[in-house]
Order: structure tokens, then sequence, then C-alpha cells
């Protein structure tokens, strides 16, 4: 088994949003909700009533299907009357030059409505997106004058501040993951190349857009060759930062989750490479509501791993691996729920793939549930909670966005 530990510096109603959107703007979101999904056990598949997708229409003006664009969501947050949902739109990858960056707001299905479009020469993505107050922080790609790691307050439709995170003007890099400290400091997290290497970075900016403080996380033998996706900050402002980890082991090399703790001032504290599961895989969700607690969510070789850990990532309470018969499952994200259950979504591969979603009992990780949803085609990317313990989760069904409401 490809993990080993390394600590103390060793160490989710329906809906295809249309990718015509580009309606009026909504008004202002409120403060997020925490983010968190997971679930399984007995597969229960949808009916084609229940399965039912709104596709959206044009917008007034358009002439049908010229002005479709295609589009994807990538990040979704939810605020106390809607969720809003970031992505990109007029491209099916975030590396193709025609991409915008998106934001938009999910105030009930099919009501989405396009908040700010960011474009530029070059492409442009939004990968992740928190709120300080009623206003959506995101955070992603620019793509002009050079491909770099950026940071935005936005606030009804317009933008209120920007700022590059790469530390240098040359050096191509991403946005990856933001949250918000409990003093409100923005916490964002990318890679960046240095001397042809990918390096993992965290950056603390105030709410008002200035830096603060910059690290790569370069700096132990443990976290050097780390790349970085997404970041949770716990209540007492301690900051872990999850993705992937190449570790070579008897004369091979495999990707391994790999979970990285630091200080809120970001000192690094130290890192659990393999995270407590087994196989390859990659962190792409981090749970951190539960004080002196975090829980994370990994892709684990051709299933879906769960492990819950001390804050000092020295201990491990529980793991779960979920795994389907004959199918590899691709994690999206997870989410903790309003009924206090692990809400997981994603995707079962096959021809076409479909979307996936489970649950989970928060302390035990014992599966409640999976679902398989075969009448509808398309990735699950990500996930929210919603209302009386239901979950809402956003992706991509053929070259359109799409969300999906996971019932509980």
């Amino acid at each position: 088994m490809l993990a080993s530990a390394s600590k103390r510096m060793d160490g989710r109603s329906r809906l295809a949003l249309g990718a015509s959107l580009v309606g009026a703007v909504a008004g202002l979101l409120s403060a997020c909700g925490v983010d968190v999904v997971v679930g399984i056990n007995r597969v229960r598949e949808e009916s084609t009533a229940d399965a039912a997708i709104d596709r959206a229409e044009p917008p007034d003006g358009s002439d049908g299907d010229a002005s479709l664009e295609p589009s994807s969501l990538l990040a979704v947050r939810r605020g106390p009357t809607e969720h809003a949902a970031a992505g990109i739109v007029r491209c099916t990858s975030a590396d193709d030059p025609a991409c915008d960056g998106w934001l938009t707001s999910v105030s009930g299905l099919p009501s989405v409505v396009e908040r700010v479009r960011f474009g530029g020469a070059g492409a442009d993505a939004v990968r992740s997106l928190a709120f300080v107050g009623p206003d959506p922080i995101v955070v992603g790609t620019r793509g002009a004058p050079t491909v770099g790691a950026w940071l935005a307050r936005t606030s009804g439709g317009g933008v209120t501040w920007e700022l590059p995170l790469s530390s240098q003007a040359s050096a191509p890099s991403s946005g990856r993951g933001v949250d918000i400290a409990p003093n409100g400091v923005v916490v964002a997290l990318g890679r960046e190349t240095v001397a042809g290497a990918e390096v993992g970075f965290v950056a603390r900016v105030s709410a008002d857009g200035a830096l603060l403080s910059r690290v790569r996380l370069d700096s132990a033998p443990s976290t050097k060759d780390a790349a970085v996706d997404v970041v949770a900050v716990l209540v007492d402002g301690k900051i872990y930062v999850g993705g992937s980890r190449r570790v070579v082991e008897d004369g091979g090399a495999a990707d391994v989750p790999v979970v990285i703790e630091l200080a809120a001032d970001l000192t690094l504290f130290g890192s659990s490479t393999g995270a407590g599961l087994p196989g390859e895989g990659s962190v792409r969700g981090l749970l951190a509501e539960r004080s002196a607690e975090i829980t994370a969510c990994a892709q684990s070789g051709d299933g879906v791993g769960v492990v819950r850990m001390r804050d000092s990532l020295d201990v491990e309470y529980a793991s779960r691996v979920i795994v389907e018969p004959n199918a590899r499952v691709v994690l999206g994200g997870c989410v903790v729920a309003d009924d206090g259950a692990i809400v997981l979504v994603g995707t079962r591969d096959g021809s076409p793939p479909r979307p996936w979603a489970a649950k989970l009992d928060r302390l035990s990780l014992a599966p409640t549930w999976t679902r398989t949803y075969t009448t509808l085609a398309g990735r699950l990317t990500a996930v929210a909670p919603a209302a009386n313990g239901a979950a809402l989760a956003v992706g991509t069904s053929g070259a359109s966005a799409f969300a999906l409401t996971i019932e509980p």
C-alpha cells in the first residue's frame, strides 16, 4: 500500500443550468453555510419522473441554439435564501482560452441567474468560492497577461476588488480553494510552477483585498511534492490543506492523498501523507465544523474514502472506503448536511457517466445509502447543504452546467 504517515514537519428537484444563462443580476447573497456531503449502503436508483431535467430557456432576444454557450459549474456554496455557484462558461475545459469565469445565483430550481462574468484575453475560470458577509469571494485563474492565480470579492453584479496571488508575474499558477477564518481573514490556496516544478501555496488576505501573508508548501520534505486543491479553517483558526502528494515506494511512484496542517499564521505544523487511506488518490473535501477534529473526503483508488482525524492529524478516529461493484466512482466533493450527516457526491464512470451520491453517519462513518442516478448523465463536482437535510450538487451534463438536488 502506497501510503505512509508523515507528521510534525516530516512528515449535493434537478436542473441542467442551460449554458445560455446570461440573465439579470440577482440580489445580494448572505452568509454561506458550511459545506460537506456523504452517504452510502444500499443502492437506490432514481425513477424517470424523479430524474426529470429542466433546462433553462435562452434569454429574451436570443436566436435559439446559436446563443447557447457551453458551461460547467465547479463550486457551490449556500446563502440564507439561495445558493451561489461558480465555474466556467463559453468552453468545456478550463484551459480553453475562450473560457470566462462564471458566478451564478440559484434561488430556486430552475431559477438560475448570472451574477458576474469574469472575462479576459486568456482562459479564465472560477474554481472555488466562499462568503465574507453578503459578498462572494471567488478564487481561480485569470488568463492574461500571464496565466495566474487570482482572488476577487464581488458585490451584487460587480467586482469590489481583485488580487493576483502569483509570487512571480512570469510564473504560471492557478487558484484552487478558498475559505474564511473565524476572524474574517480570507484563506486561499493554489499551485504555481517554480523552476519547472509545481508547488502548492497558501495566502492570507484581508476582507478589503490586502495580501497579509503567503507561503509556499515546499519548506519540508513531507509537503514539497504536494498538489493542493482544497482548504478548510477550523473554528480555532487552524488551517488544513488537502490534495495529493507524489511518493516513491518500492521503486514505484504514486499520487496519494495528503492533509497538511498550518497554524493561523501559516506556520507549518505537520502533514499526513496517505491520510489513513489506502492506495492512490487525492483529498477533494475537508470538513472542519467540529472542534479539534478534521474529516477528509478523498478519492481512494476506484472508491471514495472518508477519514476522521484529530486536529493534530496524530490519531485516526475512523475511516471508510466506499466502492461500487464493477465501477469506478470519481469523488466530486463532500459536505455536512443540516441533519448532521455527511453527503458525498461524484460520478460513476461509464458511457455515459452517471451522477452518484452517498450518505454517511457523521461520527461512525457508517453508510446510510448510496444512489446512482441511472436516468441522468453527467458529472458532479461540488456540493453544498440545502434545506431539511438535502444537498445541492453541481457539475456538468454534456456541455452544460448542471445542478441536482440530493434528497435526504
